[in-house]
């Protein structure tokens, strides 16, 4: 589960000189050789003498420290024992207290600050200490010991809901955006009588029009950054984009050939230039009457479409689109059904070789990476996604160096269906999803704070009989969080009305 490396940082300096050779796999040099004739080290690292406290959350402490060196303070040292308590540490009861393994660093060079974080419960004091070992392992000192208290749990948010569209409509795929002064729109597909519609908040009540008639699956939508026009992308006998343009709607069939189109998703953002781009499930002839589904990515260049293939052996029914911190496009997607498997992939346009390159793949079970959403985190320009995993909402995320993955679905439930991802200018990440429960579902969030990286725990935004799996979750200008959604009110069931709804976080 562990690197050798990690394994090494969560080892006891009350082992051994032998026992601790033989866990440390030949890193020791002569000194635990049994004199083969060289110079023996023991010479252990100095001890840390300012292990501080830098930032306390409600659930989570920071401690930070000036790396020592292998020899006192020269040359780099080869791991830490980092432990903590809720009782004071002292040099006796130093190996009871309670590893720090899994986020533990390795040891910096001389000088340098490394940190750790300590997730707990809330108003909780903690104590930390931590010795440092060189190669052999000859260990330091303990540290100086510091404690923090946890802060109190935050109040609990309150989600404000309002009915967008209560004509008893069953909203799919509803999708919204805010204007540059805040107010939102919504498009979404009213099944009952197969109209596409579009409701927009005028600072009273919600205006809401129709878009046309007819079955629109994929609906993604977006305000264009440039003039707050609104538009969305869609299926409807091919991949279409349709803008509004004084009081009508103006609609181009972007690619007459995409996939199934039921359940496909098409993903609409702006490039930083203000040109909209879409990705989408198309198809590619191969035969006089066959045809492919392939990973296809749409781009307005100023005065028509301009269409390419991205990955031809990927259905990628489910799909999103986001541009990085430089403006290059990047899309996760769920590739394939393989042996009742299917695969999630990030790919990234690089253009340096003006090509697309491959960034993640992880394979689950049947459905795996369905319903992804992309994000960058501002603060760093790494992506992360959200996706259905195996009966869970998965997070993966590049921290720099490797990919990391969590599981934010903490209940057993029949299914998880729908995911959105947001991340804050801060670099706070919002995660989004319905569970599925045999006579409810619900719509919960839960937020991740960027400091500690641990998640809070999860906020359930609505329940009812039926939430469609196709919602939205985006920040206002204002700096309101929101998400629309479709629901279906019921009991045992009998749905007896539809509604569209919005809902709009606030934290007392």
């Amino acid at each position: 589960m562990f690197s050798d490396k990690r394994k090494t940082r969560i080892l006891s300096p009350v082992l051994s000189g032998a026992a601790m050779a033989l866990v440390w796999g030949g890193l020791a040099d002569s000194a635990l050789a049994q004199g083969g004739g060289k110079k023996v080290d023991t010479t252990p690292p100095a001890a840390v003498s300012d292990l501080r406290v830098i930032v306390s959350t409600h659930n989570s402490i920071i401690f930070g420290w000036t790396a020592t060196g292998d020899d006192r303070n020269l040359g780099t040292a080869s791991a830490y024992d980092i432990r903590y308590s809720i009782a004071p540490i002292t040099e006796a009861n130093f190996v009871s207290a309670t590893p720090v393994p899994c986020s533990a660093p390795m040891p910096r060079a001389v000088g340098y600050l490394d940190r750790v974080t300590v997730g707990g419960s809330s108003n909780t004091t903690y104590y930390l200490a931590l010795k440092v070992a060189d190669e052999v392992p000859n260990w330091s000192a303990l540290s100086n010991v510091v404690s923090a208290t946890t802060l109190p749990p935050p109040a609990p948010a309150v989600w404000d809901i309002q009915i967008v569209d209560a004509s008893d409509v069953s909203a799919l795929w509803a999708s919204f955006d805010f204007t540059s002064s805040g107010n939102p729109g919504t498009a979404y597909q009213e099944y009952g009588e197969s109209r596409l519609r579009f409701a927009e908040w005028d600072g009273a009540c919600w205006q809401i029009e129709d878009v046309f008639q007819g079955y629109a699956p994929g609906i993604s939508f977006a305000y264009d950054r440039v003039s707050d026009i609104p538009t969305m992308s869609y299926y409807y006998g091919g991949l279409r984009f349709a803008e509004k343009v004084g009081s009508s709607w103006d609609i181009a069939l972007v690619d007459g050939r995409y996939g199934s189109g039921n359940q496909d998703y098409t993903s609409l953002a702006y490039d930083g230039a203000g040109n909209p781009a879409i990705s989408y499930s198309g198809t590619t002839k191969i035969g006089k009457n066959s045809f492919v589904y392939v990973l296809k990515l749409a781009r307005w260049t100023g005065s028509a479409w301009a269409t390419e293939i991205v990955d031809s052996g990927a259905n990628a029914r489910s799909n999103d689109l986001a541009f990085d911190l430089a403006g290059n496009p990047a899309i996760a997607y769920s590739a394939s059904i393989v042996n009742n498997q299917d695969t999630l992939k990030l790919v990234r346009w690089d253009p340096s070789s003006s090509s697309w390159s491959l960034a993640f793949s992880e394979t689950g079970p049947t459905n795996f990476g369905w319903d992804v959403k992309v994000a960058f985190d501002p603060t760093t320009g790494y992506p992360a996604m959200l996706h259905r995993g195996a009966d869970t909402a998965r997070f993966v995320r590049w921290n720099g160096s490797q990919w990391e993955t969590e599981d934010l679905e903490t209940t057993a439930v029949w299914n998880v269906l729908g995911c959105d991802l947001w991340y804050d200018t801060d670099g706070t990440a919002w995660a989004a999803w319905k569970a599925d429960y045999e006579l409810k579902d619900e719509l919960k969030v839960r937020r991740r704070d960027p400091l500690s990286g641990l998640w809070d725990p999860p906020e359930v935004v609505d329940s009812e009989f039926l939430i469609y799996s196709t919602f939205s979750l985006k920040r206002a200008p204002s700096s309101t969080l929101a998400v629309a959604y479709g629901v279906g009110v019921g009991v045992q069931g009998a749905i007896t009305s539809y509604s569209l709804r919005y809902a709009t976080r606030s934290a007392p």
